[in-house]
């Protein structure tokens, strides 16, 4: 059991009406960058590192969470379960639902 404390400025996000914000894949990726510490992993290097309130929420940024929190939940011994399991760029609408999927892991 990793030990995390992760505070989100929206504690849940509702679907069909959260907007995803950059905000959100910010927070997300410093906890699974805090998750992955806590099982002795690096952190993940993300391909757009800084994000700006201009930024576009893409497929790539859950995509890549996926991918980070993917060595963490290995570590514990947690497969997840995800809704929409590909994402697929400029074809995937990316939702509440995919970020508070990635939450639930690291929390």
């Amino acid at each position: 059991n990793a030990a995390t404390t992760v505070v989100f400025t929206d504690p849940s996000l509702t679907g069909c009406t959260t907007v995803v914000t950059v905000t959100h894949i910010t927070q997300l990726r410093t906890a699974v960058n805090l998750a992955r510490a806590s099982v002795g992993l690096p952190a993940f290097t993300f391909t757009d590192p800084t994000l700006s309130t201009a930024t576009k929420i893409k497929a790539i940024h859950i995509t890549e969470l996926r991918t980070a929190v993917g060595g963490f939940t290995t570590a514990i011994g947690v497969t997840p379960a995800y809704t929409d399991p590909t994402i697929i760029a400029n074809t995937t609408i990316v939702k509440g639902l995919h970020v508070q999927e990635l939450r639930d892991l690291v929390r």
